[in-house]
């Protein structure tokens, strides 16, 4: 099956599975879709020419670097994928006009554009010999992060993380692009790391996290809570934000994502020992999400003030005639 069989005019490169890698030179000539696999397209060029390219593909990122003399390339972001990324031109070294802005690498800092989703083309005219990388990813890559309309570049050259981020994607194109599943996830989850970093550090004030953030881990907290490998490591990578994100969302609640795990546990692990006596304890605390029973022990006294043994002792009060109907679980007996 070709890589092409994978693109799709509305989804893009979704449904392309692991990664690529791609790489050429051009010398003397630079035909017009020299770059084509980056989304980028050759509008002018110094001759003669002398241009070397490498790219590496995932579903929904691409890192490009290209070394090169002087070109005007454009995206022209026609397509439905394209107007659903961002973009970061990293300059390392030389000198690249962006969006009426000048980027300048040096050995100390590298200059830095920025893109947001939208339809508008973009134009990106390398000056002079230059070593530059340009990262693209989906906006679903940083959900629920969101920026709002901020100038294309940003005057970001003075943060590390900027000369970081180059050198490590710059690592990653220089090794071979072949790669198991397992790896290529990881490689993912970096990308993912980086991509959010770069958008939150180049946005700074114009970066919103939606409202409904916590409202959702809510939601997962109420669903999932009785799976005992369910914690906010999987909550935040179902979301698609960090851990340290999850918590700022619940922190803005006053409210902690563990603690509110281990309540939803304990208010499950006193539903089943007030309606299923015939239930053992070390059977409720699986049910309710504990790694044991001494963890659903601490988590009732803490939440309820009481023991597994105080729930079930007759002068605890019975449930009602018509109790409710169980907290969700992932089983049932």
């Amino acid at each position: 099956m070709s890589e092409r069989s994978y693109f799709s005019e509305i989804h893009g490169w979704q449904a392309l599975p692991g990664l690529r890698g791609y790489e050429n030179t051009f010398v003397g000539t630079l035909p017009e879709d020299a770059f084509e696999s980056s989304g980028v397209f050759v509008r002018e060029y110094y001759e003669p020419a002398h241009s070397e390219v490498q790219l590496l593909r995932f579903n929904n990122f691409l890192v490009t670097r290209l070394r090169t003399r002087p070109v005007v390339l454009e995206w022209p972001r026609t397509r439905l994928p394209a107007r659903r990324r961002f973009a970061f031109v990293l300059v390392n070294q030389g000198e690249v006009a962006f969006a009426g802005d000048s980027l300048k690498g040096t050995p100390s800092a590298t200059g830095v554009g920025m893109a947001l989703p939208g339809h508008e083309p973009l134009t990106i005219e390398v000056v002079g010999v230059t070593e530059m990388i340009l990262f693209t990813f989906d906006q679903d890559e940083i959900s629920p992060l969101q920026a709002n309309r901020v100038p294309n570049v940003t005057d970001v050259s003075s943060s590390p993380l900027f000369t970081a981020t180059y050198h490590f994607l710059s690592r990653l194109l220089s090794q071979s692009p072949d790669a198991d599943q397992m790896t290529a996830n990881s490689i993912r989850e970096l990308l993912r790391s980086f991509a959010r970093a770069l958008v939150v550090e180049s946005t700074r004030e114009n970066i919103e996290e939606p409202d409904d953030l916590f409202e959702r881990v809510k939601e997962l907290v109420s669903s999932r809570s009785s799976n005992l490998d369910f914690g906010p490591p999987e909550i935040a990578r179902e979301l698609g934000v960090s851990t340290r994100s999850l918590q700022r969302a619940a922190e803005r609640h006053g409210a902690s994502v563990a603690k509110m795990l281990r309540s939803a546990r304990a208010d499950r692990a006193r539903h089943l020992l007030l309606t299923r006596p015939q239930l053992n304890l070390d059977v409720v605390s699986k049910m309710s999400g504990f790694n044991s029973v001494g963890s659903m022990r601490r988590a009732l006294l803490s939440t309820h003030g009481m023991t597994p043994k105080d729930v079930r002792a007759p002068d605890v009060s019975a449930p009602s005639a018509d109790p409710p109907s169980d907290p969700p679980a992932d089983f049932v007996l």
